[in-house]
């Protein structure tokens, strides 16, 4: 508390209130007839290679804070000439996040596999993981195909729906280091600077 301006929630005045906030994840949920549902929802279905399609329940737009913001765009203005594609990402949610009728906000447990890369840009992971492991070594690993994400997708059963985050990938055109990145053949999509991804919808869905 900074003692500045009175207490508006929290402890904290109104202006600081109003830094804390900027510096978050948001969710905003998208009407069904929003052009950025109807993209989500579109790309999730062509995108998914499995022959039983899912069925969209419900498409957040994700807003990063301001420093996860700044931090992206100076990476890309760093990068040199780069290139972008939409991959998919998914694991264990074990809270609510985006269940219907009720509220909605990230939870705090360390086991939490969706809130815990969402607020913290992808910085690190469930169970206090900085980087992730698989067969490219350590980094983020993420999946061009939809279903493949889906594997790793565990809901509570408080919750109706699966969760998968929809992202936009950005990579240079020629990598500064071997290793940095991998596009596989199979569709697995490995990387090392979190400062590459940007989550952009978080998809609620039912197979």
């Amino acid at each position: 508390m900074c003692r500045a301006t009175p207490s508006v929630k929290n402890g904290l005045c109104s202006e600081c209130f109003r830094i804390a906030q900027a510096s978050r994840t948001h969710l905003m949920e998208l009407p069904a007839h929003d052009a950025g549902f109807q993209e989500a929802q579109k790309m999730f279905i062509d995108g998914w290679q499995k022959p039983q399609k899912p069925r969209v329940g419900r498409v957040f737009r994700i807003q990063m804070g301001e420093a996860a913001q700044e931090g992206r765009g100076k990476y890309q203005a760093s990068a040199g000439d780069c290139f972008r594609i939409p991959v998919w990402y998914s694991a264990q949610c074990i809270c609510d996040l985006g269940a219907p009728n009720k509220q909605l906000e990230f939870c705090s447990y360390k086991s939490c596999g969706i809130c815990i890369p969402l607020t913290t840009a992808f910085t690190a992971f469930e169970f206090g993981q900085a980087v992730l492991r698989g067969n490219f070594g350590e980094g983020i690993y993420m999946t061009r195909d939809p279903s493949l994400a889906d594997q790793f997708a565990i809901s509570t059963t408080g919750s109706p729906f699966r969760v998968i985050l929809l992202n936009s990938l950005v990579l240079p055109t020629r990598p500064a280091r071997k290793g940095e990145s991998v596009l596989s053949d199979n569709g697995d999509v490995f990387f090392k600077n979190p400062l590459a991804i940007t989550p952009d919808y978080l998809i609620c869905y039912q197979k």
